[in-house]
Order: C-alpha cells, then sequence, then structure tokens
C-alpha cells in the first residue's frame, strides 16, 4: 500500500510500530505493516519519528512536487531495500546485453 500526503496541513506522525495521519478533521492510525511507500507532497509534513520508522521498515519516502514528480527520497541502506534492489537489476541487464 502506498501512502499519499497531498493535503494542505496534513501531518504523518509515529506511533508505536504505525503511522498516524492527522488532519483538520481529525487522526487515523494505519500499521506500518503493508506500506511500500509514502509519497509527500508540498504543504504536508512529516516528523523525524515517522521517518526513522519508514527507514527502519524499509519504506521508501518520496517527497513530490505539485505535478506529482518525484524530487527527492529516502530509504533504508539494508540490503534487499530499494537502493540494493536497484544495483542488482542494473548488474543483470549488463550482463545480459554482453551475452
Amino acid at each position: 500500500m502506498e501512502l499519499v500526503l497531498n493535503t494542505f496541513g496534513t501531518a504523518l506522525n509515529r506511533d508505536n510500530e504505525g503511522f498516524v495521519i492527522a488532519t483538520s478533521e481529525g487522526k487515523q492510525r494505519i500499521p506500518a505493516e503493508g506500506i511500500t511507500s509514502i509519497q509527500i507532497g508540498k504543504g504536508a509534513q512529516i516528523t523525524s519519528d515517522a521517518v526513522m520508522l519508514a527507514v527502519e521498515r524499509e519504506i521508501e519516502v518520496l517527497f513530490m512536487d505539485r505535478s506529482g514528480n518525484v524530487i527527492g527520497r529516502i530509504w533504508s541502506p539494508k540490503y534487499g531495500s530499494v537502493s540494493s534492489i536497484s544495483i542488482v537489476f542494473i548488474i543483470i541487464n549488463f550482463n545480459q546485453n554482453f551475452l
């Protein structure tokens, strides 16, 4: 599941092993399990505790511009994270081109 926070004033906080989305209308708790990415749009906030939980759970955090383009990202350096998978993908493609 992807969490998309693109409403001005929305905040993402950590609550034990889950996230809390806070808006002017109230709060909603979401377990971290099953989340694959968090997309933060302009005007939304994320706490450092929420970022740390995302990194611990290898959930990619993407910062988006108003058009929906990625302008920055945070992810875990652990083996099997997005960065490791990308490197393996590049190596596999590179080797297949020379077979």
